[in-house]
This record gives C-alpha cells, structure tokens and sequence, in this order.
C-alpha cells in the first residue's frame, strides 16, 4: 500500500534528478562556450611567447633548426596551435 508520503518523496526525488541532469547539461554547455572564448586567446598568447623565444635566436640558429626570420610568426602560430591541441588531449585523458 502506498502512502501519500512515499508518493510525495519519490515525486521530490524526480524532480530531484531532473534539475540535477539540467544542472549537469548547463555546465558542459558553459564550459563549451568558455573553451569557444578561452581557447583562441590561449592560441594567441601561446604564439606570441613563440615568437617571442624565437626572436631572440640569431639568423645563424634559426637556419640551423630550419627557419628564416621571416617565418617566425607564422612558425609560432603553428606550434602554439599544435602545444594547445596536446594539452587537451592530455586534460581529456585526466
């Protein structure tokens, strides 16, 4: 036999779950929209401490790692990009 107050606590319950599951779905949603914000200034501020490292390098290192001056900044943009990537696939391991 069930008794009003059963049915009061498992109606609590559920609605319980679901505003715990909307809560969940806000997060991930929030924290996709802030890793849309975040990650391309991460990207840049990545590329300029590249470029800036790479800067301080003569023209007779950086010819013999492969590059010019002139390919600093888009060298920089590539590995900012890649070392970004890794990290989070490295923090989706975690």
């Amino acid at each position: 036999m069930t008794s009003v107050r059963s049915i009061f606590v498992e109606s609590i319950t559920t609605r319980n779950d679901v505003l715990a599951r909307d809560i969940s779905g806000f997060k991930r949603a929030a924290g996709r929209f802030a890793a849309g914000l975040i990650g391309p200034l991460q990207a840049s501020h990545r590329a300029r401490i590249t470029a800036r490292q790479l800067r301080c390098l003569d023209r007779r290192l950086l010819a013999d790692i492969g590059y010019q001056p002139g390919d600093i900044d888009p060298v920089a943009r590539v590995l900012a990009g890649r070392s970004l990537n890794r990290s989070r696939r490295l923090g989706a391991l975690r």
